[in-house]
């Protein structure tokens, strides 16, 4: 069995730019070249902003070509994409406990710090780092102090919290990647998503993959932890495995056969509240939806599809989006599921960088591919100009970049680019432009970006607070940047 080739996870943009970003974290806790270490970061948003897939930009020479991609970093690209791992990253996490990268996620914990910590305490680990926070050995360090060890207790609590989500559209690429790889196995029938990916929840924790297999399911594990670029392996019962890949995914397989394929898809992909609710209801009507399997009294009823449990319960099949325990069972029941929002109905985007900050298109380039996925909008705003860090724009550019948009609003049918700005919301409250500029745009994103801390506890008159020229939309604080809240790719009930 261990001469059956084994395929390699698909390897995407996006999985090479985290690689990168990790390699480059790793340098810099050693003291490398500053230089090498840029080249890393160029490197990865290089990648990570292709317009290409890939394996398309490796084959036609599209990212050997790519400004910020150099022969070492190619090497390493290609070295990722044929076997799932990479020499050099594995080699730095020989010399670097991996707790020290962790702690760079800290916000206000640069790598300086980190090295002091380090040598001073011998701490390497995130639960060492809270201990010492908590018993004041970190606050008795130089240029440190209380203050500093309980906005690092903070960003510790904020980072476990936050570290084990990946947004809606990042954890599907991941779990198509995954998806992709584990249908080619010797014996896998078919490989379907599942869980809080296949739900489109806004945010996911867990990606969830079914096998469907004649093969016994100790067979596939077997091969499973061949895959290529998986660090860990770690069996939880006879039908489930938990994989851990060198890019930073974690994902649960389960394997079942195909007479039971449905039964287990059901429960794989509802929450917990649909799945006991689910169970209640078939046993009302006589059922009982036990593990792996859908039973009628005593008899066996085979389920090789969702269609089969849901038929056998007297439901129509209830969208995957639905399945959250809200009372969707009792709506089903009645017949009275709700329509939910699709792909086609959404009209446009209204949160879009371009070259002119830290995008990598121009703004018509934005409107074409915007026209051709069908969307009728899109909303420029790229950072305002205290965002230096980003390219932020000055007030000249803004007004280059409207002359720019009109010129495209007059070349372009079927599509209408807004004119929008992602403003930072300066300390005293003011917004990051005078009401000449902002009086220029349809609408603003207002963003407090790194100083929601301090702004917290600061309070503004309302002379100063931030006003727009049009209905404003709101950011919500990252560590590196923001999200707006206004989009949405989770499938909705459908408002009349």
């Amino acid at each position: 069995m261990s001469s059956t080739p084994v395929p390699a996870p698909r390897v995407d943009r996006k999985t090479v730019a985290q690689v990168l970003e990790q390699i480059a974290a790793f340098l810099e806790l050693k003291g490398e070249n500053p230089f090498r270490i840029r080249a890393f970061h160029t490197a990865a948003r290089a990648i990570g902003g292709l317009t290409v897939e890939l394996g398309q930009a490796l084959e036609d020479g599209t990212l050997a070509a790519t400004k910020g991609v150099g022969p070492a970093t190619l090497q390493i690209v290609e070295e990722l994409v044929g076997t799932g791992r990479t020499t050099l990253l594995e080699e730095l996490r020989e010399q670097i406990p991996p707790g020290l990268v962790e702690m760079l996620q800290i916000s206000g914990l640069g790598i300086a710090k980190i090295r002091q910590i380090h040598e001073s305490l011998g701490i390497d680990s995130l639960p060492e780092l809270e201990a010492a926070a908590q018993d004041g050995r970190l606050a008795s360090l130089p240029r440190f102090g209380e203050k500093t060890a309980q906005n690092i207790l903070k960003g510790i609590a904020f980072l476990r919290q936050a570290s084990g989500f990946r947004l809606s559209h990042h954890a599907l690429e991941e779990a198509q990647g995954l998806r992709d790889a584990l249908a080619r196995l010797p014996g896998v029938q078919q490989a379907v998503i599942a869980g809080e990916v296949r739900r489109r929840l806004e945010v996911v924790r867990e990606i969830v993959l079914v096998l469907v297999a004649e093969i016994p399911p100790a067979e596939l594990f077997a091969r499973l932890s061949q895959l290529p670029g998986v660090s860990e392996f770690a069996g939880q019962d006879e039908r489930r495995v938990t994989l851990r890949f060198a890019g930073g995914t974690t994902a649960q397989v389960v394997v079942t056969t195909p007479v039971n394929a449905g039964a287990v898809l059901v429960q794989a992909t509802g929450s917990e509240g649909h799945v006991q609710q689910l169970a209640v209801f078939a046993r009302e009507q006589g059922c009982s939806l036990d593990g792996a399997a859908l039973w009628r009294g005593s008899g066996f009823v085979s389920t090789p599809d969702e269609a089969a449990v849901y038929r056998a319960l007297g439901l129509p099949v209830i969208p995957p989006e639905l399945r959250e325990g809200r009372g969707e069972i009792a709506l089903a029941a009645a017949g009275t599921l709700p329509r939910l929002l699709e792909r086609a109905d959404l009209q446009g985007f209204l949160h879009c960088h371009t070259s002119y900050s830290d995008g990598t298109n121009t703004v018509r380039q934005i409107a074409e591919a915007c026209r051709a996925a069908g969307y009728r909008y899109v909303g420029i705003t790229d950072h305002s100009q205290a965002a230096a860090y980003a390219g932020g724009l000055s007030p000249d550019d803004v007004v280059r970049q409207c002359d720019e948009i009109d010129e495209v609003n007059a070349r372009l049918r079927d599509i209408r680019v807004l004119k929008g700005i992602e403003a930072d919301i300066l300390q005293d409250g003011a917004l990051d432009y005078p009401a000449d500029v902002l009086d220029r745009l349809d609408f603003v994103i207002g963003s407090i970006h790194s100083r929601a801390t301090r702004m917290a506890s600061t309070s503004m008159p309302s002379s100063r607070r931030p006003r727009s020229p049009a209905s404003p939309s709101r950011s919500t604080p990252t560590r590196t940047g923001s999200t707006s809240t206004g989009a949405c790719c989770r499938r909705r009930r459908r408002r009349a």
